[in-house]
């Protein structure tokens, strides 16, 4: 079974995760993270939790810094766990 998963999981997760975070110039392993598990869980990168963030992605000049973006994400993603979509 985890043969024929991890194909599938390098094709539609990883590989997309890592251009996204190659393209907008990330370089830490947390960061990776957030963006592996942005695409697990909603299949990109969703503009609109993108856009309560104040700071661009570094390749934009932005900063990498546990204390923003990732950290804002993880932040944004434990609220949204509150929500119930019932």
């Amino acid at each position: 079974m985890q043969s024929a998963q991890d194909p599938i999981f390098v094709a539609e997760t990883w590989d997309p995760a890592q251009q996204w975070f190659d393209e907008n110039g990330f370089t830490l392993p947390l960061s990776m993270l957030v963006i592996v598990d942005s695409l697990l869980q909603s299949g990109s990168m969703l503009w609109f939790l993108r856009q309560r963030f104040r700071e661009v992605p570094p390749a934009k000049g932005g900063r990498e810094k546990c204390s923003s973006r990732i950290t804002r994400t993880i932040d944004i993603c434990g609220s949204l766990e509150q929500i119930p979509f019932s």
